[in-house]
């Protein structure tokens, strides 16, 4: 197939297509996986890489990666008008993601080719997010620019950790990657969820936007950061975690509009960030004070507020991408969503209030999972691989932001 038809494709017309797709589909093969060896007790061969840290890899430079490389080549093109990868490099960018992952399946091979692809996926990445950003000279990505460097070096620590070559390269791989997703996330929805809901809830309304909560809460997930991953002080890292819960509590009151919990892809958004604000509030728990396990809250973290987050971005971007209304978006969104918040509640909740019954609440959570990313392909598979309807009445954002939300959030 020439190149001119790959530029044809509806699939790779712009990098939400292509990447939502691999992201949500392998969300339920991964966890599959998971399930099979979490509930068989069967230890799979991964290259020398333990089931358990594979898991944590993939779901943070496997699936959480790809969303975020959707995310940024549609947002990108939005805010800078400077055409972001299509067409055949789109492609080719998607399949060196496909074979990192797949290459853990073949027994044969090595560590060093998941390494060599996922390194090169993310140099090809941030150099093709970097580029339009620096045509326009356009202000306020930099730090997003900074997170995304990170979490390919994080990745690099990992691989060298698995290869023998760097003591403790694994749990910082491992530990650096999943708090920079969140950190991104946390940017993401700072600078996207207040635009969602004043375009979305249907009637006027002023949300306020402070400015102190920006450097307080960076300032505080500095020192959480450091201390977790680097120091290991992880009480200290509790009382930074407490400073980065109250921030994020202070924007939900911020944002609270009575209309969005009408609105499936507004409240999706709006309970990501009540996870968030709630397992860093549960991390200070397990540290500090004592009584539940940090697991929970790392999950809490994970499944609430990176699960969430990614599947609710996912949803309203490619609706309204794909020049679909996104006032009216599919009614299967409740169950999908539902799914999610059954899928924390399993995970997090009941194990704390029934510890008896944890392998059956981490399997159940794992199906709900499962089931919210089965029902999300299936809904939004017209979105990914059909042209883009003629009258486009939904985007990311429409223009340049003129306003303060964007100016405020830049440095996050």
């Amino acid at each position: 197939m020439s190149a001119l038809k790959f530029s044809k494709m509806p699939l790779s017309q712009l990098g939400y297509r292509p990447f939502f797709l691999v992201a949500s589909g392998f969300a339920v093969l991964a966890m599959g996986v998971w399930v099979w060896s979490y509930r068989f007790a069967e230890p799979l061969n991964l290259l020398g890489v333990p089931t358990v840290l594979w898991h944590a890899h993939e779901m943070i430079y496997g699936y959480s990666f790809a969303v975020i490389a959707g995310f940024l080549l549609t947002a990108v093109q939005t805010w800078t008008n400077v055409p972001t990868l299509r067409g055949f490099p789109l492609l080719l960018l998607t399949g060196v993601w496909v074979l990192a992952r797949l290459s853990f399946f073949v027994e044969v091979g090595s560590l060093w080719v998941p390494f060599v692809a996922d390194t090169i996926f993310a140099a090809a990445l941030g150099t093709s997010v970097f580029l339009p950003i620096h045509k326009v000279r356009y202000p306020g990505q930099w730090s997003v620019l900074a997170k995304l460097s990170l979490l390919g070096l994080g990745n690099v620590l990992f691989y060298l950790g698995g290869l023998g070559l760097l003591d403790g390269g694994l749990r910082i791989g491992i530990y650096s990657g999943f708090y920079l997703v969140l950190a991104l996330v946390i940017t993401m929805g700072q600078r996207v969820i207040p635009f969602f809901i004043r375009s979305g809830v249907g009637y006027p309304v002023r949300l306020q936007h402070a400015k102190w909560p920006t450097w307080f809460g960076l300032l505080m997930y500095l020192g959480f950061f450091g201390c977790d991953v680097f120091l290991m002080n992880f009480e200290l890292a509790g009382w930074f975690a407490l400073g980065v819960a109250l921030v994020q509590l202070f924007r939900l009151w911020e944002w609270h509009t009575a209309g969005l919990w009408r609105k499936p892809l507004l409240w999706s958004l709006y309970c990501a960030m009540i996870c968030l604000t709630l397992g860093f509030g549960m991390y200070f728990w397990a540290t500090v004070i004592g009584g539940v396990s940090l697991f929970l809250a790392i999950h809490l973290l994970a499944v609430g507020g990176i699960g969430m987050m990614t599947l609710g971005m996912m949803a309203r971007v490619a609706w309204g991408h794909s020049g679909r209304d996104f006032r009216h978006p599919p009614a299967q969104l409740w169950c999908i969503f539902g799914c999610i918040a059954a899928a924390v509640l399993f995970r997090v909740l009941l194990p704390i209030l029934d510890s008896s019954h944890y392998t059956l609440w981490v399997l159940t959570s794992q199906i709900c999972w499962i089931i919210a990313f089965l029902g999300f392909l299936w809904v939004y598979l017209p979105a990914f691989v059909r042209p883009k309807l003629d009258k486009s009445v939904g985007c990311l954002i429409r223009q340049r932001p003129k306003f303060s939300i964007t100016r405020v959030h830049r440095s996050i």
